[in-house]
């Protein structure tokens, strides 16, 4: 590793060199990029050059920048560039040293093997507990904790949570990794894209790429026939993530076009999918048809497994004051039904409604039935 009292005149080198490589290359593209590092400060955006690299024979974009590895807290740490690169969607890949030249931990120890590897899993975590520290936080006092041994500052932080001896490099990098760069660079690969090229990203094996596809469908407000048919064969997928963006996509949409995705998401078999929808009908504003609630009715037989579900359709009815005989005759159905939980639900809702002598003749049978347990 390059000796401390050498370091400001092989930065500037270091600075020089890598200048000289902002590509020129027909296939590269230079972005300027404003980018907010916590370790640098909270308020004031930081200027860079963020490469896209389209040479690559099996035409895989890639992107990448070139940063200081620390922002020193004390003045005291030796300071290297690395080049970090991220995939097109603005996920991690790698870091890059110059030939040579290797991170520094605490006593001018460079990194090891072991080190690098538990870096590279740091940095590819987006929800790495660097997340929440802020510079200040990595030097504050706490007892019973771990020590960065470059600034000699006592950190609180698990030690698990970077590379001892490199906390401020591990701190520094993390920032620089999971910045807004990551949505910079899914915006710029966004704009190269037609919608029919997204329509792969969607039908992608990858839930990376199909969360791509619905993020940008989104922001285009496509709705279109197709789009729209292509989303809906997404609700087979057993992913929450995805259903999250599905659900989104079809809220967005124009009331008919959202009332037919809620209707594919009920009829599939998938009931934390239908939960995302029943929430969604009962608090949205958009009109439905009579048709639609009473095809709704029909589910409160079918989903006699699920308390969870049979539960909201009640609420959701009850929010939206809509009441049929459909809803009322499968209602008084589900008083018979084995889970009780499900049976008590049903005669609240019941209780609620105008009833017939017969029904009301019902209801009152189940109440007595079941008078200790109402």
């Amino acid at each position: 590793m390059l000796g401390a009292l050498k370091y400001h005149h092989i930065l500037i080198l270091f600075l020089l060199g890598f200048q000289s490589s902002i590509p020129q290359k027909s296939c590269e593209i230079i972005h300027d990029v404003s980018i907010l590092h916590p370790g640098i400060s909270l308020t004031d955006k930081i200027q860079k050059k963020l490469i896209e690299d389209n040479c690559a024979s099996d035409k895989k974009v890639t992107f990448y920048m070139d940063v200081e590895s620390v922002v020193c807290g004390d003045k005291q740490c030796s300071i290297d560039i690395v080049r970090i690169f991220w995939n097109e969607l603005g996920f991690f890949q790698k870091i890059e040293l110059r030939s040579g030249v290797d991170l520094e931990k605490a006593e001018g120890k460079d990194f090891t093997k072991e080190d690098y590897i538990k870096l590279n899993e740091i940095l590819s975590d987006k929800n790495a507990p660097l997340k929440a520290i802020y510079k200040e936080d990595v030097t504050k006092s706490q007892t019973s904790e771990g020590v960065d041994a470059l600034s000699g500052a006592t950190i609180a932080l698990d030690t698990k949570s970077y590379v001892k001896g490199a906390v401020w490099t591990c701190y520094t990098l993390w920032h620089w990794v999971n910045s807004d760069i990551c949505n910079q660079i899914r915006t710029i690969t966004a704009k190269s894209k037609k919608t029919a090229q997204l329509y792969s990203y969607i039908q992608s094996d990858q839930l990376s790429n199909k969360i791509f596809g619905l993020e940008q469908i989104i922001k285009r407000n496509e709705y279109h026939q197709k789009t729209v048919d292509l989303v809906v064969d997404q609700l087979e997928n057993n992913n929450y993530l995805l259903h999250k963006f599905i659900l989104e996509y079809a809220e967005n949409a124009p009331d008919s076009i959202y009332y037919s995705i809620a209707k594919a998401a009920l009829e599939t078999k998938n009931d934390q999918l239908k939960l995302l929808f029943l929430i969604s009908l009962r608090t949205t504003n958009k009109k439905a048809s009579i048709e639609f609630y009473n095809e709704l009715g029909k589910h409160l037989i079918n989903w006699q497994d699920s308390y969870q579900n049979t539960h909201e359709l009640f609420k959701l009815f009850e929010r939206k004051n809509y009441y049929s005989t459909t809803i009322k005759d499968n209602s008084i159905l589900l008083l018979s039904s084995p889970n009780f939980i499900i049976s008590r639900s049903a005669y609240w809702f019941l209780k609620k409604q105008k009833l017939s002598k017969k029904e009301q003749e019902k209801l009152e049978a189940y109440k007595n039935l079941h008078k200790n347990r109402l």
